[in-house]
C-alpha cells in the first residue's frame, strides 16, 4: 500500500486566542481496504479532503497563535492521542499544515 499525499486549500482559521490566520495543509492518507472504500463513499478525493479541513480547523481553533506558530500543535493526532480516521476503508488520516501571514 503506498501513502497518497493531497492538498489542503488554505482556508482562515480563527485561533482560540481569537487571531485569524491562513492555514494551508497536506493530507497523508491510505486506502486499507480500496474497493470498499470506492463502494462505500462516493467521492474519496473529497471525503478526505473535507475531513482534512475540519482537522486543520479543529486543531487550529483550539489552539493559541504561538502554538501554531511555533510548531507546537500537534496536528497529527487531532483526537485525544489518536490519528483522525476517515472511514474504516481509508485507515488514518494524518495532516501537516503552516500557518500564512496575514
Amino acid at each position: 500500500m503506498r501513502t497518497v499525499t493531497m492538498p489542503i486549500p488554505s482556508q482562515q482559521v480563527i485561533t482560540r486566542d481569537t487571531v485569524s490566520i491562513g492555514v494551508a495543509a497536506v493530507a497523508y492518507f491510505r486506502r486499507v481496504d480500496p474497493v470498499k472504500s470506492t463502494v462505500e463513499i462516493e467521492d474519496v478525493s473529497s471525503a478526505i479532503s473535507q475531513i482534512a479541513q475540519t482537522t486543520v480547523r479543529n486543531v487550529v481553533g483550539r489552539s493559541l497563535l504561538d502554538q501554531v506558530l511555533t510548531g507546537t500543535v500537534d496536528a497529527q493526532q487531532p483526537d485525544q492521542g489518536h490519528p483522525r480516521r476517515a472511514h474504516p476503508a481509508m485507515g488514518y488520516l494524518r495532516v501537516a499544515g503552516g500557518a500564512e501571514g496575514h
